[in-house]
């Protein structure tokens, strides 16, 4: 099960963030609103973003732990995961850029 655990945690937050965004709910805006001022455009492609980042975090856990020795997996774990979620995460300042609201 702690193998699978990731991807089950993983797999939670897409889909809270995907059924959210097809409801309309922008839950990230709920929750970062008073760090980032966004456009609910860019809220939109931010949520979808992090929504399908968290659907491929848990495909590729899956792959590591159902191919890969426990020790592989491990690491990866500890080493892989935070390094990809790092440059993910940088790779969204374009967009927040492009989104955020001028300052009056």
């Amino acid at each position: 099960f702690i193998m699978m655990k990731p991807t089950i945690v993983n797999l939670l937050f897409a889909a809270i963030l995907l059924v959210g965004l097809a409801t309309n709910r922008l839950f990230l805006k709920t929750v970062f609103a008073e760090a980032f001022d966004l456009e609910d455009e860019g809220w939109s492609k931010l949520t979808l973003r992090f929504g399908l980042f968290f659907v491929f975090l848990a495909g590729v856990n899956e792959i590591v732990w159902r191919t890969q020795s426990e020790d592989v997996w491990t690491s990866f774990k500890v080493f892989g995961i935070a390094p990809l979620t790092i440059v993910f995460m940088l790779l969204q300042g374009r967009l927040v850029e492009r989104y955020t609201r001028p300052k009056p």
